[in-house]
Formats: C-alpha cells, sequence, structure tokens
C-alpha cells in the first residue's frame, strides 16, 4: 500500500514539476514577443525579438522620427534608415554648397555691378591736364587712360625743358612742374589699376562660381547625385519599414 501511495505521489510530483516548468517557461518569454511584427509597439529600447528568419529591434519608428514611440523594427528598416541618415546628410551638405555658390556669386555680381560703374565714371570724367599759356584756357582729358596719357606727354616736356633752361629760377619752376605731375601720374594709374582690378576679378570670380555652380547642378553632378540618392533612399525606407512585417 505504502509502495502504491508512493508510487502515485511521485508521479504526482512529477506532474506538477512539468506543469510549472512549463509555467515558468511561458513567464520568461516576453509577453510581447508573441505578437512581434514591424510597428507593433514594444517597452525597452535595444530589446532583440526574432520571428522565425525575421529579426526586430525595439526602437522608436524611423518613420516618425520625432516621435518617442517604442516599436518594433526589422533589421533591413534599421538598415535602410542608416542608409536614409547618410543620404540625408549629403543632400543637406550639398544644398549648404550650392546655397554658398549662389550668395557669392550674387555678391560678386553686385561688386561687379559697383566697380563697373566707378570705373565707367572715371572713364567720364574730365581731368585737368594743363593751361595753355596762349589762349589762357585749360586743356582737359577725358578718362583715366587718356588723362594719363596726356600727363605723360607733359611730364616728357616738362623734362625736356628743364634739361634745356640755364636759368636758375626756371630750373626750380620746372623741377616743381614734373614733382607735381609725377604724382598726379602716380595718383590715377593707381586709381585705374583698383578700378580695373575690381571689375577683372569680378568677373574672373563670376566665371569661377557659375562654372562650380554648372558642375554641382548639372548632370551627374554631386547636387543632383545627393538629391537622387535622398529621393531613392526616402522611398526604400518607406519599404523597409512598413507597418506589419
Amino acid at each position: 500500500m505504502s509502495a502504491r501511495i508512493s508510487t502515485k505521489k511521485a508521479l504526482g510530483l512529477a506532474l506538477a514539476t512539468t506543469l510549472l516548468a512549463g509555467i515558468a517557461a511561458v513567464s520568461v518569454a516576453p509577453a510581447q514577443a508573441a505578437a512581434v511584427k514591424q510597428g507593433a509597439a514594444c517597452t525597452t529600447s535595444g530589446a532583440k525579438a526574432s520571428t522565425g528568419a525575421t529579426k526586430y529591434t525595439c526602437a522608436t519608428n524611423p518613420l516618425a522620427p520625432t516621435s518617442k514611440k517604442l516599436v518594433w523594427i526589422t533589421a533591413n528598416c534599421a538598415n535602410n534608415y542608416s542608409a536614409y541618415q547618410v543620404a540625408l546628410s549629403a543632400s543637406t551638405t550639398s544644398a549648404g554648397v550650392l546655397s554658398q555658390l549662389n550668395l557669392a556669386l550674387s555678391t560678386n555680381k553686385l561688386e561687379l555691378t559697383t566697380a563697373q560703374a566707378a570705373l565707367d565714371k572715371a572713364n567720364a570724367k574730365q581731368y585737368f591736364i594743363y593751361t595753355d599759356q596762349k589762349t589762357k584756357t585749360p586743356v582737359n582729358a577725358t578718362g583715366l587712360p587718356a588723362a594719363i596719357a596726356a600727363l605723360q606727354a607733359r611730364l616728357a616736356a616738362d623734362q625736356a625743358a628743364l634739361a634745356a633752361t640755364t636759368v636758375a629760377g626756371d630750373k626750380a619752376l620746372w623741377a616743381t612742374a614734373i614733382t607735381r605731375r609725377s604724382s598726379l601720374i602716380q595718383i590715377l594709374t593707381h586709381e585705374q589699376t583698383i578700378l580695373t582690378n575690381a571689375v577683372t576679378n569680378a568677373n574672373a570670380n563670376i566665371a569661377n562660381l557659375t562654372s562650380q555652380l554648372t558642375t554641382l547642378t548639372g548632370p551627374g553632378g554631386g547636387y543632383a547625385a545627393a538629391k537622387d540618392a535622398l529621393t531613392s533612399s526616402t522611398k526604400a525606407l518607406a519599404v523597409a519599414c512598413k507597418t506589419g512585417l
């Protein structure tokens, strides 16, 4: 009798142990794992789960970057999100470069307009060269190049007169005239150089910036390529992170 009771007890204990083990096994597996699918809510960021060959990670939804809600996403979704971030960064950088180039181009066009207007004004200006001693009327030249040329011609005449005279007083007068005329020639030449260089440099900058813009925005250019890559990556992300996968 005691042997049979012992057997029944042993069987009862074995059954109880099996049931408890099953219950324990169920409690160890996450309750949420039974319904794991992309977009389903989860509770622990970084948690891992799998359904068949599909692996999931608990993270925020890449399709709703401003949301802090945790959901299951597939490894494919996570990989496509990483690729999307790279494409977005490249596109943002390219757009920034494009904006800077356009701003620089606008600035140089404005500088060219200003410099050209100043040069045109200088080349339309009447410059006093000397007073004709016979007619007592001023002799002028129009524009910087003509004024400089006329002053250089007068300077050569002054230097010849200085060399020819033997009168000390006349020598002093010619020397003073030569000094003043030489100074005026230097001033006008410097002005011409500044204005001409401003126009030349602005034109060169515009040509260079225009070339860079053409390269950047043209077929196969960095901006176009980055824009296309972002568009493609955005579409791939939407497919890879679709709810229910």
